[in-house]
């Protein structure tokens, strides 16, 4: 409830802010919504059929004031209702919400406060199908991030966080070690490195508290956990005239998700490129190195096209060798376990 709290407050301040403005502030409600039909044997891990799925209903309130005060919300029909038909909290509904001040004093600073992304890796054209990588970025989190902008290099940004993590039934943390300065953030862009190239170095770490099992019988087990770290290095190459781009990214991990000596890698390799003004045709690979699971696939890869017949509208189709319900925001990169079937998503998305 807290978060349902803080995003009407949010949507409160909408208002206060904009009394206490002498030009009429810009209040903008728009959508962005994605609806898909997935054709899979094995869909969710779970053996059953092909059906209509949503990542993402989103419902977005804008307001722009002077001084270069921004803030927003987002709300997220689609995380009303999870797909086994329990309703999911209010913290996951809230997308987003928070505040956003651009070039405090007139420096180079601007400054990011409430529930959002904080910086780390490289950032991805999302489709229907989301990718390893997209969900290793520290999303959905109440925090604070500020970026600084680097003239004739690109930003730097850092933030700190307090991490939202669920646990499993019958888990409960034997510390709480979590709050804002436990978890942080950082990420250098290089706008224009080595013949154009475009750099983005990331690190970050993870307060992650012991963790306590108390089975049937009474029996209490304690988990030691240590904290995550991870490192991030990725490029991205446009193609001639900007019509697409080559990005790579690996990324490290140590003690991932909080378990000791678990530090897999992880390598993406993706491609786009417009064949025409309203056509797109992609491709990415990925790679788990050192998963520590042998039941777990280690490699993906996904395919698809995109028509853009209208700005704000997109149709999607989408090829991909694992089903994208067990990466839908994984924790862990052990995120296709007993799910390696085939799936195809068609679907569209529209912005208005």
């Amino acid at each position: 409830m807290k978060s349902v709290f803080l995003a009407v407050m949010t949507i409160v301040m909408f208002g206060s802010l904009a009394m206490a403005q002498d030009a009429a502030p810009e209040i903008k409600v728009s959508a962005d919504l994605e609806l898909f039909y997935e054709l899979s044997d094995d869909v969710g891990g779970s053996n059953d059929g092909d059906k209509f799925k949503s990542n993402q209903l989103y419902l977005l309130f804008d307001g722009k004031f002077d001084n270069n005060m921004e803030a927003r919300v987002v709300l997220d029909g689609a995380d009303i209702v999870a797909s086994d038909g329990k309703t999911v909290s209010g913290e996951k509904i809230i997308e987003e919400a928070n505040f956003t001040i651009k070039h405090i004093g007139g420096s180079p600073v601007t400054l990011v406060f409430g529930k959002d992304e904080m910086p780390f890796g490289l950032d991805y054209d999302k489709y229907l199908n989301d990718h390893i990588a997209h969900n290793q970025e520290v999303d959905k989190v109440w925090g604070i991030h500020a970026i600084l902008d680097i003239e004739g290099v690109g930003d730097f940004a850092a933030g700190s966080y307090q991490h939202r993590r669920s646990l499993g039934d019958g888990v409960t943390l034997v510390e709480a070690d979590n709050e804002l300065g436990d978890n942080y953030t950082a990420k250098l862009t290089v706008d224009e490195f080595v013949g154009g190239l475009k750099l983005v170095l990331s690190g970050g770490a993870e307060a992650y508290g012991d963790t306590s099992t108390t089975d049937e019988n009474g029996v209490t087990t304690v988990a030691l956990r240590n904290d995550e770290s991870r490192l991030g290095v990725g490029l991205l190459i446009d193609c001639p005239e900007e019509r697409g781009n080559l990005n790579l990214e690996y990324i490290s991990f140590s003690n991932k998700g909080g378990s000791p000596d678990y530090d897999p890698g992880l390598i993406t390799i993706g491609a786009e490129y417009a064949t025409c003004e309203k056509v797109t045709v992609w491709g990415r690979y990925e790679i788990i190195e050192d998963d520590s699971s042998a039941d777990v696939e280690t490699d993906f890869w996904t395919v698809g096209i995109v028509y853009a017949p209208v700005k704000g509208y997109k149709f999607l189709v989408e090829y991909s060798n694992f089903n994208s319900g067990d990466l839908k925001d994984a924790t862990d990169l052990d995120v296709a376990k007993g799910s390696i079937e085939d799936a195809l998503l068609v679907g569209v998305k529209a912005k208005f």
